[in-house]
C-alpha cells in the first residue's frame, strides 16, 4: 500500500492547519492509501506552559526562540522519513525535512520574519528588540536552503490563497503551482437568534489583533463581545462587556457549531491572514463577518455589503462596522450561506487526491 507522510509543526497551539491536516488524512485514507501525521516539533525549549509564562516576549524567550530555531533546524535535516511514498508538507519548518518526492502546500511562511516583520518590531527596546532581530536575520538564512532546494528539485508548490501566493512571490521568488483553496463549509452549522458579536481563533495580540477588539468593545459598552480560542491571553484588563471562551485544543465541531449559532457577527480583524478558515465557517452558520481591508487572505472570502463588511484597520471603523453589522446581520444570512459554500472541503480534498496521485503515478 502507497505510505503517505503529511508533516506539520507542534507548536503546543491547535487551529486552521490541524483541522485541514487530519481532514486531508482521513481522506486519502478513505481513498486506499495508508497516511500517517508527523508532527515536527517546532519548539522543543519553548515548552507552551514557558512560552504563557514569559509572555511571548523579553530576553529570555528570544534566546530560547533562538536555541528551538536551531534544535529543529538540525533535528529536520537528519530525519530520513523511511518507507514513505511521498511526503505533503504543509508549513515551513516541515520543508527543513527532506524526500524524494515532496508536494508543499503553501499555509504560510514564518510569518514574524517577513510580512508582520515591521508589525511585530514596534514597541521592543534593548536586548528584545535585538534578540527578535537576530532570529529573524537567522530565520531568513535557514529559509535561503529552503528555497534553494525547491528550486533544485523543482518541486510543486501549491498556495493556500492569492495572499499567499503573492507573499511567495515576493519574498522568496516562487511563483506557486496553483492556488487550491481549503474547504470552510460546514453544512451542520446552524443558525439562532444573534446574542453577542463573535471572535474565535488564537488569543494573538498583535497579529489577530485582540487589541482592536478591545478598544472597540470599550466604545460600544452596550455591546456583549464573546472572545473564544486558545494561546496566551493578554494581561490587560478586558473591558467588561467581553467574555472569554478558553480552550486548551481544538473547539470540537459541536462547540464550534453552538458559537456561531448564537453569535450576531463575527469580528475577525487579522492583519494579513494567510486565509481565514474562520470567516468561512462563520458564513456556514449565516452569520456576517468583519474583516479588516488589510486582513489578506480573509478578504478573499467575505464580500463587502452583501456576507459582511470590510473596513479600514482602525478602532473607530471596527467599532462603527460592528454596530451597523450587528443591526443589519439577518438579512445576510442566505448569501453567507451561499458564499460557504462555495468553500467545499470536497473540492480540496480531492483537488489534494488528484494532486497526490499525479506526483506519485508521473
Amino acid at each position: 500500500m502507497t505510505k503517505i507522510a503529511i508533516a506539520l509543526e507542534r507548536t503546543g497551539e491547535r487551529g486552521g492547519a490541524e483541522v485541514l491536516a487530519l481532514r486531508l488524512a482521513r481522506h486519502l485514507r478513505q481513498a486506499g492509501f495508508e497516511c500517517n501525521l508527523i508532527e515536527v516539533p517546532y519548539l522543543r525549549v519553548l515548552h507552551p506552559s514557558i512560552r504563557r509564562a514569559l509572555g511571548g516576549r523579553g530576553r529570555v524567550y528570544e534566546i530560547l526562540y533562538v536555541v528551538d530555531m536551531l534544535l529543529t533546524y538540525f533535528s529536520m535535516r537528519l530525519t530520513r522519513l523511511h518507507g514513505y511514498d511521498l511526503l505533503v508538507a504543509l508549513q515551513p519548518s516541515c520543508l527543513y525535512l527532506r524526500h524524494p518526492k515532496i508536494l508543499i502546500y503553501f499555509l504560510h511562511h514564518h510569518r514574524g520574519a517577513y510580512d508582520l516583520y515591521e508589525y511585530l518590531a514596534v514597541g521592543r527596546r534593548g536586548f528584545d528588540l535585538l534578540g527578535f532581530r537576530l532570529a529573524v536575520r537567522l530565520r531568513r538564512i535557514l529559509d535561503l536552503g529552503t528555497v534553494a532546494y525547491i528550486r533544485k528539485k523543482h518541486l510543486r508548490v501549491i498556495a493556500i490563497s492569492h495572499s499567499v501566493a503573492r507573499r511567495l512571490a515576493a519574498q522568496w521568488r516562487i511563483k506557486p503551482d496553483r492556488v487550491l483553496y481549503p474547504g470552510g463549509y460546514e453544512p451542520s452549522f446552524y443558525s439562532l437568534p444573534g446574542a453577542y458579536v463573535l471572535y474565535l481563533g488564537r488569543f494573538q495580540w498583535k497579529e489577530k489583533r485582540i487589541w482592536m477588539i478591545y478598544e472597540a468593545a470599550k466604545q460600544l459598552p452596550d455591546v456583549r463581545f464573546v472572545v473564544a480560542g486558545s494561546g496566551i491571553l493578554s494581561e490587560e484588563k478586558p473591558p467588561c462587556n467581553i467574555e472569554f471562551v478558553v480552550t486548551e485544543g481544538l473547539f470540537t465541531e459541536r462547540e464550534k457549531a453552538d458559537l456561531y449559532a448564537r453569535a450576531s457577527c463575527l469580528v475577525y480583524p487579522a492583519y494579513d491572514e494567510d486565509f481565514g478558515l474562520v470567516p468561512v465557517e462563520a458564513m456556514s452558520a449565516g452569520k456576517p463577518c468583519l474583516v479588516c481591508a488589510d486582513g489578506g487572505g480573509a478578504t478573499e472570502t467575505v464580500i463587502d455589503r452583501k456576507t459582511g463588511l470590510v473596513v479600514e484597520p482602525t478602532v473607530q471603523c471596527v467599532a462603527d462596522g460592528i454596530r451597523e453589522l450587528s443591526q443589519i446581520a439577518e438579512s445576510m444570512k442566505e448569501d453567507c450561506i451561499a458564499r460557504a459554500r462555495s468553500f467545499s472541503w470536497q473540492n480540496f480534498l480531492t483537488g489534494m487526491e488528484s494532486e497526490i496521485r499525479a506526483l506519485l503515478y508521473k
